[in-house]
């Protein structure tokens, strides 16, 4: 958990209420503060690994969510997000990926 302003009550949290993200992330809480109206630009996540792309977003305030099984996080190798690299996003927008196949992997290396 990181905690954002210095007030005494939680206003805002991200990433919100009912959100998929990876396990192991970092919830941002704010107090006395608000999130609104802030946004990044979305890093091309593309040929990291799940665990290298999940740091770079929750350095930023966006999160990271896997459409398929996440079996070897430190090898597994991204093909596609679902929002695209240099767009905007509004802080706490979860970023859904798919992984390159195993047989595309073999062909790779």
């Amino acid at each position: 958990v990181k905690l954002s302003g210095s007030g005494n009550t939680v206003t805002d949290q991200l990433p919100r209420g009912g959100s998929v993200i990876a396990n192991g992330s970092r919830v941002l809480l704010y107090a006395g503060a608000d999130s609104s109206g802030y946004v990044e630009i979305v890093p091309k996540l593309t040929d990291l690994s799940y665990n290298d792309a999940k740091k770079l977003l929750e350095e930023i305030g966006l999160f990271l969510s896997a459409a398929e099984a996440v079996n070897d996080p430190e090898h597994q190798k991204i093909a596609a997000q679902s929002v695209e690299a240099g767009a905007t996003a509004a802080l706490g927008t979860v970023i859904r990926v798919a992984f390159i196949s195993d047989e595309e992997m073999l062909g790779k290396y």
